[in-house]
């Protein structure tokens, strides 16, 4: 073998070490996108809850999760409930009527009572939020929103039963409000409450739900400490008796 060609093979073999040893060097570490970071967003995901919770996962500790703001949120409450959902359109006013367009639906009306709080959807779920001033005896506000329903009555009552340490069996009732059907459905028991999905859990004692399915397809959802749930409760059915078929 020439000299020349002895030459051009060492320049190869040391070109192909070279390019061995750079393919076996550290790859540099990018951040995830916040798609990736989050994970999967279907909206069914986040309320989803096959059973009751038999472990408290804080060990006991009753302030797990309280003050903790959503790192996502675009404003809202210290404890997280203001979130990155719909805005609040700037010309509503506490007390004005709220319509709702879903797709495929006739758009209903309603109207909340005005010493709610509006406040931004925790999430893009919800069409709309608000908070109830809390009596002197309990320590939380109540809370009310408003979303598209899905999934049948059954999984819907086992999911909500999933939300209450104890898996209370619920009341419920039909009324008619005009031409709406309205079936409400009624828990008590040790409410496990949490920011959102994913946050710390916090087991809340004596505090009741009421869930409002209007014609099948939209939520009304209402949660609080029983007291605060009793002076607010009329507001709530009266928020329902609102309640019209937009034209």
């Amino acid at each position: 073998m020439s000299s020349d060609r002895l030459s051009v093979c060492l320049l190869c073999i040391s070109a192909l070490a070279f390019a061995s040893g750079c393919s076996d060097s550290e790859v540099e570490y990018q951040t995830p996108s916040d798609a990736e970071a989050k994970g999967s967003s279907h909206p069914a995901l986040e309320e989803k809850v096959a059973a009751a919770p038999k472990v408290n996962p804080h060990g006991g500790n009753p302030h797990a999760g309280i003050g903790r703001a959503n790192p996502r949120a675009g404003g809202g409450s210290p404890g997280g409930f203001g979130g990155n959902g719909k805005e609040i359109p700037s010309d509503w006013k506490a007390g004005d009527p709220i319509t709702m367009k879903l797709p495929g639906q006739q758009p209903i009306t309603f109207t909340p009572d005005p010493e709610w709080k509006r406040e931004r959807p925790r999430n893009r779920m919800r069409e709309a939020q608000f908070l109830f001033p809390h009596t002197d005896n309990d320590q939380h506000d109540g809370e009310m929103w408003v979303s598209s329903a899905f999934g049948d009555f059954e999984s819907n009552v086992s999911r909500w039963r999933g939300k209450f340490k104890e898996f209370p069996s619920p009341a419920v009732s039909d009324f008619s409000q005009g031409d709406i059907e309205i079936k409400l459905v009624e828990f008590e028991g040790t409410y496990n409450w949490s920011a959102r999905m994913g946050a710390p859990v916090e087991a809340r004692e004596g505090y009741g739900m009421v869930v409002a399915i209007v014609r099948q397809n939209i939520f009304f959802v209402v949660i609080g400490p029983k007291e605060t749930m009793a002076k607010w409760r009329p507001s709530f059915d009266n928020m329902l008796k609102s309640v019209t078929l937009a034209k």
